[in-house]
């Protein structure tokens, strides 16, 4: 293989354009790489790759997306590994879930964070409980305004089965937060309908005359 790591993430960017397209053999070569290769940009082209399979994901790439995630010392891998496993939408397995659970809540870098809270995002309506208590915990603690709007958005995609709590710190983000989406408080609203409590209401308008 050509030891040139700018070379091999040109390579893997191609592969990675084949998408449903792509061989199980470069599959297998794309996970060897995301887990084995001692250049970090050569870790991210196979994790981005890997990722353009959507749901179409091999459980070993899944594993060795999980071991990114968790594992990798530099910020922009476990970014792309988490990414690529938010490609799984629906399909993302609880292991996955806990793995990007824990990087939202403990990574330093805001980036790797948002990348775990919009891969969850992407469980929708299916969000389970310990995924939910973690994203009102960012809405209301992150340190990265990003990451507040990211777990915002995640937690408004589960209108009605929003709980409580849900929705107490997504009224709190608007009313004190102006880089928190209006748009945000809005879908959270409508979702609701005829359950959205007043304050929630009051936020919503006030946002809107100001």
């Amino acid at each position: 293989h050509d030891a040139n790591e700018y070379v091999m993430g040109a390579a893997f960017e191609a592969l990675a354009k084949l998408g449903e397209r792509l061989p199980p053999e470069a599959v297998a070569a794309l996970i060897n790489r995301v887990e084995h290769d001692s250049e970090w940009e050569v870790r991210r082209a196979a994790a981005e790759a890997l990722g353009k399979l959507g749901e179409r994901l091999p459980p070993e790439a899944v594993a060795a997306l999980i071991n990114r995630v968790e594992h990798d010392s530099e910020w922009e891998v476990r970014r792309a590994a988490a990414e690529a496993l938010g490609k799984l939408g629906e399909r993302l397995p609880p292991e996955a879930v806990a793995a990007l659970i824990n990087r939202m809540e403990q990574d330093d870098d805001w980036r790797v964070r948002r990348a775990a809270v919009q891969a969850l995002g992407e469980l929708g309506e299916r969000l389970p409980p310990e995924a939910v208590a973690a994203l009102v915990n960012r809405v209301k603690d992150d340190s990265s305004w990003s990451v507040k709007r990211a777990a915002a958005k995640a937690l408004g995609k589960l209108g009605e089965l929003l709980p409580p709590e849900a929705v107490a710190a997504l009224i709190n983000r608007a009313k004190h937060d102006q880089k928190v989406d209006v748009m945000v408080v809005y879908m959270a609203v409508e979702k609701l309908g005829e359950r959205a409590p007043s304050e929630a209401v009051a936020a919503l308008i006030n946002r809107v005359e100001n």
